[in-house]
């Protein structure tokens, strides 16, 4: 089974100052190179999803992806990645996993995909990243039928679904990795204090 990897980062960055996330640098790299870096050894195709209406960054020139625009027939809010990744795989990898990735999430396990498909079952449709009692509906490998409806039937309102209510409507299982690593490789970057805080553990 063909894994598609997505890097959401269609977010305005409010709580960090208006900056674009994936501009951002932990140790002089970016934070869209590191999860470039984090997912492209798991996925055989590797997205970059952006907002509608933002320039398409140079430092993507060089790498291998393929940037994204949210689709106008979407959702709005968090979801819009998911709808226009959702859409590139039905056109081009049809029988694809879907690996959505935070872009401000840079310690993402090298070992997320192969952990999380032994978990996928028939009437499971994703598995979405956990540390402890924490679930990281951002980071989730999903079945495209299974995103496709949770989609469809999610209520319309003006910032689109939740990604935790498209997680429960899909019936997606969690991959805890408190047993496995001692530090969450799934914490990410609302606020400064937190870039801050994940440079520390460089």
């Amino acid at each position: 089974m063909a894994i598609v990897g997505v890097i959401l980062s269609g977010g305005a960055g409010r709580r960090i100052g208006g900056v674009r996330k994936m501009d951002l640098r932990l140790g002089a790299v970016s934070l869209l190179h590191r999860a470039l870096a984090q997912l492209a050894p798991q996925c055989d195709r590797v997205l970059l999803s952006i907002a509608a209406g933002v320039a398409v960054p140079p430092t993507t020139e060089s790498l291998e992806l393929e940037v994204i625009v949210d689709d106008p027939e979407g959702p709005p809010g968090p979801a819009a990645g998911l709808f226009a990744a959702l859409r590139w795989c039905k056109a081009n990898e049809p029988e694809s996993h879907l690996l959505a990735v935070a872009v401000d999430t840079p310690f993402f396990p090298t070992d997320f995909s192969k952990r999380a498909n032994a978990l996928l079952e028939s009437d499971t449709g994703g598995v979405v990243a956990a540390f402890g009692e924490n679930l990281y509906p951002t980071n989730v490998l999903w079945r495209l039928g299974a995103l496709e409806a949770a989609l469809s039937s999610a209520p319309q309102h003006g910032r689109g679904p939740s990604l935790f209510s498209l997680t429960e409507s899909a019936r997606c299982v969690p991959l805890d990795y408190a047993p496995l690593v001692p530090e969450n490789p799934f914490a990410n970057v609302n606020a400064l204090p937190d870039l801050l805080a994940l440079s520390r553990r460089l």
